[in-house]
């Protein structure tokens, strides 16, 4: 009898592990199952993204064949070899020192030691490709050296063109700045998210040195009308926010292999605010943002808000592109008619392609005499009554760029 009872328990004991074996040995094939698709999926994706090269506005020249990214890479190791010494010498190096004042003096020195840094920037400006070398293979240990030193170089770049600004030599200046706005871009070009924010991060210090420039210019109708039309193509060549949000999906597959199924989903939804514009994409990101803080997966309440964020940092530069080409448009018509015009359509289509309806409030920008403005993060019209804080989203107030000659 009791030989009977343990061989009945011995046989239970042996189909439950059995049985426990069998969902092991299922659960172990369907994670493989799923690792083996992302990880086709992603190598499937870094091959495209190798073998994709971007169009590129040329600049400053003759156009050449080629690809921009290694005497971009030379230009921007040249501007990183400048001796921070130098550097400490530049408006916006200084910015956590409230007692420093600049020397006119030393600034035009840096400026011209190192006058070879820029030469070399404007000349990789001319190639018509940009194919950057990232490594997308190693995940989220990939290598982005470059991304520190464009922010370096837009920053010098930016306080070059405010000193000749400051000097009177405005077509000097605008390059500058233009260039500057070049390097955000070529850095944003085919790498992850923080690539994208480095690009807003250097749109920043060209678009405010563009924003002095035009408030007090000496520029003639020609070389505004010659700065629109090169704004008007740097714009449209702009990376779109898609780009770099594939790229990351990719890098973020390669190490993050385990939260993928939920990750996958957040990233489609991600790619679904794409075709949105205005207020009701910043609607849209806000949401996804707010969905993906209360997941569970810590992967996905952790990247997922940043990259919902980017959309809102996207509509912010897109504001002040849109002041700033219409504040160029303006200052182009003053300067041939000698008054402000009355409306914005009178910019059209001689000094402006087309009125373009700012991203954070999807109403036009408003002008009066010698004055351009948008709402702001607040969405409201404050009747072009400037923030006392810009940096402050919700702070009360428009955003304002003034027009002047000297």
């Amino acid at each position: 009898m009791k030989r009977r009872i343990w061989f009945r328990v011995a046989l239970g004991i042996a189909v439950a592990v059995a049985i426990v074996l069998g969902v092991m040995i299922d659960l172990k094939r369907k994670a493989s199952a799923i690792l083996k698709r992302h990880e086709e999926a992603t190598l499937a994706k870094v091959a495209e993204f190798r073998g994709r090269s971007w169009p590129r506005v040329v600049l400053f020249g003759q156009a050449a064949a080629g690809n921009r990214w290694d005497d971009f890479t030379k230009a921007l190791d040249a501007f990183d070899a400048i001796p921070q010494a130098d550097l400490d010498e530049l408006p916006g190096f200084q910015d956590s020192d409230p007692d420093w004042k600049p020397d006119p003096e030393k600034i035009d020195a840096v400026l011209a030691r190192h006058q070879g840094c820029v030469d070399q920037l404007r000349a990789a400006c001319r190639k018509d490709t940009l194919r950057p070398a990232y490594a997308y293979e190693q995940g989220y240990n990939m290598d982005l050296p470059y991304i520190s030193k464009a922010m370096s170089a837009s920053r010098y770049l930016a306080a070059a063109a405010e000193r000749a600004h400051e000097l009177g030599r405005d077509r000097e200046a605008a390059d500058h700045a233009v260039l500057a706005l070049s390097v955000g871009q070529d850095t944003g070009v085919g790498g992850p998210v923080i690539n994208r924010l480095v690009e807003f991060a250097c749109e920043q210090h060209a678009i405010r040195a563009m924003r002095k420039i035009v408030a007090g210019h000496a520029l003639s109708a020609g070389e505004l009308q010659e700065l629109g039309t090169t704004l008007d193509r740097l714009w449209a060549s702009r990376p779109r926010q898609l780009e770099s949000f594939e790229i990351e999906d990719s890098t973020s597959r390669l190490g993050l292999v385990m939260a993928l199924n939920e990750y996958e989903i957040f990233f489609a939804e991600a790619a679904r605010l794409d075709p949105l514009r205005g207020p009701e994409l910043l609607e849209a990101a806000q949401a996804l943002e707010r969905k993906t803080k209360r997941s569970r997966n810590p992967i996905v309440a952790g990247a997922i808000p940043a990259l919902a964020r980017g959309f809102r940092r996207d509509a912010i530069t897109g504001m002040n592109w849109n002041l700033m080409r219409t504040s160029v448009a303006l200052a182009a018509y003053e300067k041939e008619h000698g008054a402000w015009p009355a409306k914005l359509e009178d910019l059209v289509p001689r000094y402006l392609p087309r009125i373009a309806n700012c991203p954070m409030s999807g109403q036009p920008v408003r002008l009066a005499p010698g004055k351009v403005w948008a709402f702001g993060g607040d969405g409201d019209d404050d009747g072009g009554r400037p923030m006392v804080d810009e940096d402050r989203e919700d702070d009360d107030g428009d955003v304002v760029w003034t027009v002047r000659r000297k």
